[in-house]
């Protein structure tokens, strides 16, 4: 088919796809009003039309992951919660689920237990038979050293 665009604005780096059936959800981040969001397209035709952008990670968010199982969505991604001299000093990874296709969202749940984090950011989403999920998310130290943790969610 021909091309659709997704995005006039994207980091264009970093980028997740989801399918399930006849559904398609592409999550970007991409810039609005000048900020980095965590965004999300979604299409329940096979990707011959698509839905209107949706901000999943609010304000200063980014690297969006999205699974789709069992009729609930979940996305995660990274979300700067602490700024020093105009400069996101601190990342916390969130997860959010929806049961409507994207339309309407739970509250956001940090993922990292701490908020003492300089950089924590998602690099994997899976679906559990129970209907939880595993995160899985890196985090750097002040030294940048990056380290890998996975946590199921409750």
């Amino acid at each position: 088919s021909a091309s659709q665009t997704l995005s006039t604005v994207s980091d264009g780096l970093y980028f997740t796809v989801m399918s399930a059936g006849d559904k398609v959800v592409v999550g970007f981040t991409s810039a609005v009003d000048g900020r980095w969001r965590a965004t999300l397209r979604r299409s329940t035709n096979e990707g011959a039309t698509w839905k209107s952008k949706v901000l999943v990670g609010g304000r200063d968010s980014w690297f969006p992951i999205v699974e789709l199982r069992g009729g609930l969505m979940r996305a995660t991604y990274s979300r700067c919660t602490e700024v020093t001299n105009g400069r996101c000093t601190q990342e916390t990874a969130y997860l959010r689920t929806s049961s409507t296709f994207g339309a309407s969202w739970s509250a956001a749940s940090r993922v990292n237990r701490t908020t003492h984090t300089p950089y924590a950011f998602p690099v994997g989403l899976g679906a559990l038979a129970d209907g939880k999920s595993v995160v899985v998310y890196g985090r750097a130290n002040s030294q940048s050293e990056q380290f890998l943790f996975a946590r199921r969610t409750l």
